[in-house]
């Protein structure tokens, strides 16, 4: 959700119609879920990009790894509202040109057979 006001204590202006809620998944698609809690930072080069936490189901209906961070496009026209993610629902891969695409999903794995944590990572095809 998003208000704006000349003051932080009011009084806030109401956006549009179908500006909230800024972030959102979709029912459609179980892999991102339970979105919210976003930030807003502007890159060098000017533009803008929403950080947010979801979480991810991992095994059968778990998420094992609790929330993730998550990196979204924002467009912010002048005197506009934001819109986060072209306002498409989160997925597993950035709507943006400008960054790398992971188009391959990775398996973490630490076999525990040393005294020190190892992690390794291998891309899956």
């Amino acid at each position: 959700m998003i208000f704006r006001s000349k003051h932080p204590l009011g009084p806030y202006e109401e956006p549009p119609d179908g500006v909230n809620p800024l972030v959102h998944n979709s029912p459609d698609d179980p892999h991102v879920r339970q979105t919210g809690h976003a930030d807003l930072v502007q890159a060098e080069n000017g533009d803008w990009w929403g950080v947010l936490l979801a979480t991810r189901r991992q095994v059968g209906d778990t998420e094992q790894l609790g929330r993730e961070t998550f990196l979204v496009p924002v467009d912010w026209p002048e005197g506009g509202w934001p819109t986060f993610n072209k306002g498409q629902a989160v997925g597993l891969t950035v709507l943006s040109d400008d960054l790398p695409q992971l188009t391959t999903g990775l398996d973490w794995r630490d076999d525990f057979t040393k005294r020190k944590l190892y992690i390794s990572c291998h891309l899956r095809n």
